[in-house]
């Protein structure tokens, strides 16, 4: 019996680190594998991207490793792949919802799962506003860390407000 060609796999990756059990375990089956690093680079709508399934493996935390341009080229890459018909596994949809809390938690509650009370905040003013609205401790997280950037846990606003006064206050990445 003939085996048909198995198509060839592309990886969208940023962190080598995470690559070798992958590129590994799809060599093992078969599968030729293309490795296309995220950080920098150039996409030409008009022209359509290879053939074969594309898997991404960006992630949200690229800016903790100085990948500072691999959300927004990887955003913009899975789109073109989309809009060209490709199979991509871990496409645009769930990648916004990966880089997103405040996505994640609408989700979960259209499931009917609870979370945590969640509020997005953006700017001084708006996460010490945030802050008063809970009775008792609370947790901040940056919409889009990694690595648990930004979690902490403050007692109340004023603990808050004296955090983001000093030296020690880390807003996170910028979009971009």
């Amino acid at each position: 019996m003939i085996r048909p060609a198995l198509p060839q796999i592309h990886v969208l990756y940023e962190n080598p680190a995470w690559i070798p059990p992958l590129q590994e375990a799809l060599a093992r089956e078969g599968f030729r594998v293309r490795l296309v690093h995220v950080n920098e680079g150039l996409v030409d709508p008009s022209t359509p991207p290879p053939e074969g399934i594309w898997i991404n493996r960006i992630s949200p935390s690229s800016h903790t490793r100085g990948h500072v341009h691999t959300v927004e080229l990887a955003r913009q890459i899975l789109y073109w792949l989309e809009s060209h018909g490709r199979r991509v596994i871990n496409g645009l949809g769930a990648f916004e919802l990966e880089m997103s809390k405040l996505r994640q938690d609408l989700v979960l509650r259209r499931h009917g799962i609870r979370t945590p009370r969640t509020v997005l905040a953006v700017g001084r003013e708006h996460l010490l506003d945030a802050a008063a609205t809970f009775d008792g401790p609370f947790i901040t997280k940056h919409d889009q860390g990694g690595k648990g950037l930004g979690i902490r846990l403050f007692r109340d606003a004023r603990e808050l407000e004296r955090h983001l006064d000093g030296d020690g206050f880390d807003a996170g990445p910028a979009p971009g």
